[in-house]
């Protein structure tokens, strides 16, 4: 987190924030005090972050979106950045939900693996939760078809962490441990010629 948090500020703080959210719901439901200590140093994390952003005047994320509509300033700057914003998601989320219907290998991929880590995973299925929510959130704040695979690479890596885990569960489910010894039939074996007499 403190890595993240100076090499790249913003992802740092939505990071720390949605780690910080799954963690407690995970925790409730476990009633486990490491997952809320987790939670908690997640938490401090995102607000010393912020904290961090507002000392040192750091671009906010209405500084980011007229950067963004703007074409790095060299246009004046646009009166309502978040509306914009707002028709842009539309508009490219509608285009990424056609893509992915068209060819779904990602979104089975992605559905398929987080299931698993949620189900077998551990803590892993949490983080990776929070992971998506971070990339999904950073191509939302910037979506333009030619930054999305950049900016929205967290949403792969549940898919990375989920895929040994998928294969393990479909190594060790009863149904599909397939038996290799196949029997030939009797009436195919050919009778010894120990047994058989010429005529």
């Amino acid at each position: 987190m403190a890595l993240c948090a100076v090499t790249r500020y913003s992802t740092a703080l939505i990071v720390t924030a949605t780690i910080a959210v799954a963690m407690c719901v995970l925790g409730a439901l476990r009633r486990s005090r490491t997952d809320l200590l987790l939670a908690g140093v997640s938490a401090g994390c995102s607000g010393a972050v912020a904290v961090a952003m507002k000392l040192l005047a750091l671009p906010s994320s209405e500084v980011t979106l007229q950067d963004t509509f703007t074409r790095h300033f060299r246009s004046p700057d646009v009166p309502d950045p978040w509306a914009r914003l707002v028709d842009l998601n539309l508009t490219y989320w509608a285009h990424w939900l056609a893509e992915q219907i068209a060819m779904p290998l990602f979104l089975a991929a992605a559905a398929l693996s987080l299931w698993v880590l949620l189900r077998r995973g551990g803590v892993l299925g949490p983080l990776a939760c929070a992971v998506v929510l971070t990339g999904a959130a950073q191509v939302a704040a910037h979506p333009l078809v030619q930054e999305a695979d950049r900016l929205g690479v967290l949403m792969r890596v549940p898919v990375t962490l989920g895929i040994p885990l998928v294969t393990e569960a479909v190594r060790n489910f009863p149904s599909l441990a397939f038996d290799r010894t196949v029997p030939v039939p009797a009436s195919t074996v050919e009778p010894s010629r120990a047994n058989t007499t010429d005529p």
